[in-house]
């Protein structure tokens, strides 16, 4: 299930009450190559220290809501979920946790909001397990920015 997230996240690359705070404060993180924009609520962004005792060591994960904006002239589709996203998604928000110790993040809310604004489509993965950060992608760029 995590699997099929971060795919959706990279396809996508990924606020009410419900959502995120309703004073969002998004600022522009990153670009893909393929122009997709990331946006970080900076408002959100938090850092708890997890300390793991059997290897006496302690890792810090940040957390915080992100907005992924598709290219709105992107018409290319490889595959069915790149269609979907094309056609019917205006932007998904993440609340997305990033262990800065590593290459590893974990999804706990996924919002996708269609084109006129409504939330379409929420999956919330409050025990999901961590899992890696393909190397060389937007988000191994956006934890070494959020994680300095």
């Amino acid at each position: 299930m995590m699997k099929i997230i971060l795919q959706i996240l990279t396809v996508i690359i990924v606020s009410g009450t419900s959502f995120a705070s309703e004073a969002t404060n998004w600022l522009l993180l990153a670009r893909s190559a393929d122009y997709k924009y990331f946006y970080i609520d900076s408002s959100t962004l938090s850092y708890q220290l997890l300390k793991i005792k059997m290897n006496l060591k302690e890792e810090v994960i940040a957390t915080a809501w992100f907005k992924i904006v598709p290219n709105k002239e992107t018409k290319k589709t490889v595959s069915s979920a790149e269609k979907y996203i094309n056609e019917e998604v205006g932007y998904a928000t993440a609340l997305i946790q990033t262990n800065c110790a590593n290459l590893k993040l974990r999804v706990l809310v996924l919002n996708i909001f269609d084109k006129k604004g409504q939330n379409a489509y929420r999956l919330e993965t409050l025990t999901s397990k961590y899992e890696d950060i393909p190397p060389k992608t937007v988000f191994a760029d956006i934890k070494e920015i959020i994680c300095r």
